[in-house]
């Protein structure tokens, strides 16, 4: 009876760690789009391209890491997650070209949205962070990286090069249905040039 007794019990126990280590993982991120057809697009201008390619779970976590990922929304946030993309511009003319991150634009189900800068991303993360009870050396590795990578407020490419970064969104999109980014780039002195278009089936 007693032998009986006690593998119920471990038979228990292994059920409820299996339920518990499901649950965690479920809820550990929150579900992110998928896009349909090419993950990223281009645009062909006058004096400069830009590329940008949409960044799906799988290849944040093969860049930044299986767990904890910085730049894939995690779990309890009301329904909020993030888009995030690799926006790469590239010059091959005499003349420089600028990109203020305020000035991108992204429309998805009849809402526009601004993307994350580094300050307000590394704040948001900074209180995430305190409520976990992450640890310090940590909390730190994760702002080093938003700076690194998160597109800073204005860049400017110089004559015949590139640059590349990260341009994030973050609220409650739709699950599915178009989404729209707009890019306007300027010149040296801040007139407007061109407006690179991309749009994005999810």
């Amino acid at each position: 009876m007693k032998t009986r007794s006690a593998a119920r019990a471990a038979l228990f126990a292994t059920a409820l760690a299996i339920v518990t280590l499901v649950s965690f993982s479920a809820c550990e991120t929150t579900p992110t789009h998928m896009v349909q057809g090419e993950p990223h697009q281009w645009y062909y201008g006058e004096t400069f391209d830009i590329r940008l390619r949409f960044l799906d779970e799988n290849l944040l976590r093969e860049r930044y890491g299986r767990r904890d990922n910085t730049f894939i929304a995690p779990a309890g946030l009301g329904g909020e997650r993030f888009l995030p993309f690799d926006l790469d511009i590239f010059t091959d003319a005499d003349q420089a070209v600028s990109i203020r991150l305020s000035e991108i634009e992204l429309a998805m189900g009849g809402r526009t949205y601004s993307p994350q800068n580094r300050f307000h991303f590394g704040l948001f993360w900074e209180r995430q962070d305190r409520s976990a009870g992450t640890r310090g050396s940590d909390a730190r590795l994760r702002q080093q990286e938003i700076q690194r990578v998160l597109l800073d407020n204005q860049i400017t490419v110089r004559e015949v090069s590139s640059h590349q970064a990260m341009v994030l969104f973050k609220g409650r999109f739709p699950r599915y249905g178009p989404a729209r980014i707009t890019v306007p780039v300027r010149d040296r002195e801040g007139r407007e040039l061109e407006r690179a278009e991309f749009e994005f089936e999810f």
